[in-house]
């Protein structure tokens, strides 16, 4: 059990070397270090940090989830034609006022064609 109990640092580690991870690429990244847990353990271990507010997780379009930490805020910029994403600068500076609503984060994903792909068209 108190293998169990330090996973999730375990993965926070792992998400602080990469910006976004699947959950395949976690479990890779901790058997390389030496460390296996089964899928179960590290879903319940994410879900757990994602409640915890620690860390979020991203759908782009119809890939599989990433996970990313949820310190230094940024936004996203998916390639709609290879898939790439990177890190932008946040474009919400305003930090504006909803009625009704008392907003903790926010999640913006802007989607076009990176430079590579716009130079092969």
């Amino acid at each position: 059990m108190a293998r169990v109990a330090v996973l999730p640092q375990k993965i926070i580690s792992q998400l602080e070397k990469t910006h976004l991870l699947t959950v395949g690429q976690i479990i890779e990244k901790l058997k390389k270090s030496g460390n296996t847990y089964n899928k179960t353990s590290i879903y319940r271990a994410l879900e757990k940090l994602e409640i915890e507010g620690k860390i979020c997780k991203e759908n782009f379009g119809e890939s599989e989830a990433l996970y990313e930490l949820r310190k230094n805020h940024h936004d996203h910029a998916v390639c709609t034609n290879c898939d790439k994403v990177v890190a932008v600068e946040c474009h919400d500076h305003t930090n504006k006022k909803i009625p009704g609503f008392q907003a903790d984060h926010h999640h913006t994903t802007i989607y076009g064609l990176c430079d590579s792909c716009v130079k092969k068209s």
